[in-house]
């Protein structure tokens, strides 16, 4: 927690990253943080709370640390090469409402207890969170298996909708991709009662094995040769398509997935080599903090009208990936931002408008500007 001024002011490769605290407030990130317990932290007395207590406001406002996940997300939203070996940038720390900088260890240690399970539910209470804001209109997803580096591989679902991946687990083996599968089809159908479609494509079907009847899923592929030999293979159990189309209606859908998947798919890669400086090297807690950046980032920009549905890298590359000067007060913090050449898009929209009295800056207020201006 913060209880000291910060003496002038200081340079930060994080200054674009303060945009995005509209985002977090929008997304009710401290208080999926203090209902999650994410990552693991004790009551208002240092005792762990059961699984059944209930958190009101106070607790939240008290308790809740949001540096472990801020502090993360901001080194993917920034996306500089890091030392390990040093302390955080100051500018970040202060966003997270640190007034001393950690050193990598302290926020490795934080996140090195916090179970697979764990980094999951997060992300299924923040899937609930973007329910809620009306960004994930369809109940049919994307699967895709990923490999990210370093031997890790995961499966991660995507919106057909939006360059959004809400869901996405780090597994050891494919033995692993069914119950995964199942699992996320029926927590999705208990919260919206709605069965999901998942859209794979033929590789990943191979490596599923045989999917359980109650799953639907469209299969598709990059030739229609592979999508007929499937038919033949499967007698388009697992194709998804309507028994009664026709043979011509059913190429056309088939051909309209194949299309959308590899785009998703494309994106999804694109998006992942963007975020992939500052992880902390835990693979189930980089994988959930690039998928949240992700979340927060999109939930930012359908504000930015023309630039709303703009991709991952671009929003990243014009908007946020900026360096600036912060400056701290009992009162407030003041971002001055270095100059890009969309700003008048973000002051259409009001972003560069103060926001107030937030939580975890011990109620001070943000305020922004460029640069040039002062």
């Amino acid at each position: 927690m913060m209880n000291q001024t910060g003496e002038g002011a200081f340079g930060t490769n994080y200054a674009g990253a303060y945009l995005l605290l509209r985002a977090v407030l929008d997304a009710r990130l401290p208080w999926l943080i203090a209902e999650q317990m994410y990552p693991n932290w004790g009551g208002p007395d240092g005792d762990e709370l059961d699984d059944g207590d209930e958190l009101d406001e106070e607790v939240e406002e008290e308790s809740a640390s949001v540096a472990p996940l801020l502090l993360a997300l901001g080194l993917r939203w920034r996306g500089v090469p890091v030392d390990y070996s040093t302390t955080l940038d100051s500018g970040l720390a202060w966003m997270a409402g640190l007034d001393k900088a950690p050193g990598w260890g302290t926020l490795y240690s934080q996140w090195q207890q916090t179970t697979a399970t764990e980094h999951v539910d997060f992300q299924k209470e923040l899937v609930r969170v973007l329910f809620g804001q009306r960004m994930l209109p369809s109940d049919t997803l994307h699967l895709h298996r990923v490999e990210l580096g370093e031997e890790q591989v995961a499966l991660i679902a995507g919106s057909t909708d939006s360059d959004l991946w809400p869901l996405g687990q780090v597994i050891q083996t494919d033995s692993e991709l069914t119950p995964i599968l199942q699992e996320w089809a029926a927590w999705w159908e208990e919260r919206t009662d709605a069965k999901p479609t998942w859209i794979m494509d033929a590789e990943l079907q191979q490596r599923c094995g045989t999917l359980p009847p109650e799953l639907e899923v469209q299969v598709v592929s990059a030739s229609v040769a592979v999508n007929e030999e499937e038919d033949d293979d499967d007698d388009g159990e697992e194709s998804g398509a309507d028994d009664g189309a026709t043979d011509e209606e059913q190429e056309d859908e088939s051909g309209d997935f194949t299309k959308a998947h590899a785009q998703n798919r494309a994106a999804l890669l694109d998006t992942m080599e963007t975020l992939e400086e500052g992880r902390l090297g835990l693979p189930q807690l980089d994988l959930t903090v690039a998928l949240v950046t992700v979340s927060l980032l999109r939930l930012w920009a359908r504000w930015l009208r023309q630039f709303a549905s703009s991709s991952t890298p671009y929003l990243l590359a014009n908007f946020i990936r900026r360096d600036g000067t912060v400056q701290v007060d009992d009162a407030q913090i003041q971002v001055r931002l270095d100059p890009m050449p969309l700003d008048v898009v973000l002051e259409l929209v009001d972003y560069f408008d103060p926001i107030e009295r937030i939580s975890w800056l011990d109620k001070r207020t943000v305020r922004y500007a460029i640069r040039e201006q002062w």
